[in-house]
């Protein structure tokens, strides 16, 4: 399943992530959160990090990684509640969206927590975006494509 984040050279750190995070994570031997999260998302990425893998869902900030990780770590400031959005965002890619070569489709749009307008009942654009990637496992033409969120 990490394929996909290879492929795009893109690997999606944990939702409420600080630069902290991955200090604990080097330290941690039980990767809790993997087994904690509703969506089954987090995988561990070729250096023993957990990372988001968006290909069968996304994330939904329900922050029960977030809790078993300080459960069995103790408190740290590897992450912080207040912010509930990903270090990525989701582009469509015109070429390959089927809304963008006239076929209905709203697969994006309608999971979407956040917003994608349409002019008329093409041209989808992602207005806004929490990165949450639940957009990307519902596209039937893999035309969401991860980009890192400017600093």
């Amino acid at each position: 399943m990490l394929k996909r984040f290879v492929r795009e050279k893109i690997l999606q750190n944990m939702p409420y992530a600080t630069s902290e995070l991955s200090e604990v994570c080097l330290g941690c031997k039980s990767h809790i959160c993997l087994s904690h999260c509703p969506e089954n998302i987090i995988t561990l990425n070729p250096d023993n990090l957990p990372t988001l893998d968006f290909s069968s869902s996304g994330c939904v900030f329900c922050e029960e990684c977030v809790n078993a990780c300080f459960e069995d770590n103790g408190e740290h400031r590897g992450f912080d509640r207040e912010k509930s959005q990903t270090q990525v965002l989701m582009k469509i890619s015109p070429n390959s969206c089927l809304a963008w070569n006239k076929s209905i489709c709203y697969s994006c749009k309608d999971v979407c927590p956040k917003e994608i307008k349409y002019l008329g009942m093409f041209y989808p654009e992602i207005i806004s975006c929490n990165g949450c990637g639940l957009c990307i496992s519902r596209c039937p033409s893999e035309a969401i494509k991860i980009q890192r969120r400017d600093s």
